[in-house]
């Protein structure tokens, strides 16, 4: 028997498996490379950040200090449980999802995300001519047409480029965005990433107990989000300070009583959901322009 053609199919298989591991391989080192560099070009600015910050700080006469003194320090008197929830905290308030607008047609949804890009960005200098609306829907025209070639899964904000040109300019902004910035001043402004999502998930695309009180405005007006407020406030005096978010009844009658529109409302709240939502760590996407190559990391 002629066993030379199995050990020729025994060798040609063992030759696939090696090219496609040594692949795998070489994407992998790629990959440590990009994120290596993009550490270190983070860790540089942040060095840089610190060392201007502290050249800003005054000299102060340093008094020596007694050590028995700091030892005997009185403590805290404070009631650690009578600390308040306010909407402001954690910092890092929940994504929206942006993937339902590339999914299906959702007018309410996309007027109210323009509006909300609109109040991040309308008060610097480098957006001062960009039409926000127009800029949001050549986004979603964009990833629309990347979801023919692509997966929702593959899909990423590099896929969301405008094809106008002076609108691309300004989305390249918003995606990098400012180191510090301020909702709604002409301080700095965020990346577009750390305001939307492009997640796949279940739930609905916004949060409503992870609106700070920026948002609250920019969804509802500033009387309804006083409102909305208030009634927190008051029902968490109730509880003594434990956290209390309206539940969707009570953010329904709020809204039907300062909204123009009971409609309007009712069509607003159709987009939130009211579990408790679950705030993680922010992702920074990596992109090399030579190979192609996107790798993630967690943002520090």
């Amino acid at each position: 028997m002629n066993v030379l053609p199995f050990v020729s199919i025994f060798l040609i298989v063992i030759a696939l498996f090696s090219v496609s591991s040594l692949k795998d391989y070489k994407l992998s080192l790629s990959k440590k490379k990009i994120l290596t560099g993009s550490l270190q070009v983070e860790r540089l600015l942040r060095n840089k950040l610190y060392e201007k910050t502290y050249k800003r700080v005054p000299e102060k006469n340093l008094k020596e200090i007694d050590p028995t003194k700091a030892l005997t320090r009185a403590p805290s008197t404070k009631n650690k449980s009578s600390r308040t929830f306010s909407r402001e905290e954690p910092r890092r308030f929940v994504k929206f999802g942006l993937l339902l607008l590339l999914e299906q047609e959702h007018p309410e949804l996309e007027a109210l995300y323009a509006k909300v890009i609109s109040r991040l960005y309308q008060n610097h200098e480098r957006f001062t001519k960009v039409n926000f609306s127009k800029l949001l829907k050549e986004m979603i025209s964009s990833g629309k047409d990347t979801l023919e070639l692509k997966s929702i899964e593959d899909i990423s904000f590099l896929d969301l480029y405008p094809k106008d040109s002076v609108l691309a300019k300004a989305y390249y902004k918003m995606l990098s965005g400012t180191h510090e910035y301020l909702l709604g001043k002409p301080f700095g402004y965020p990346a577009l990433t750390e305001i939307f999502s492009l997640d796949k998930t279940e739930q609905k695309p916004i949060a409503f107990g992870g609106l700070n009180s920026f948002f609250l405005e920019t969804f509802f007006g500033s009387e309804a989000a006083l409102a909305i407020l208030d009634k927190e406030k008051s029902e968490q005096e109730q509880t003594q300070g434990k956290r209390q978010t309206l539940n969707e009844s009570q953010l329904k009658t709020i809204l039907h009583e300062k909204l123009p529109s009971s409609l309007e409302g009712d069509k607003l709240i159709e987009y939130f959901y009211f579990e408790k939502p679950t705030i993680g760590k922010l992702d920074t996407v990596c992109f090399d322009k030579d190979t192609h190559i996107k790798a993630s990391k967690p943002h520090l």
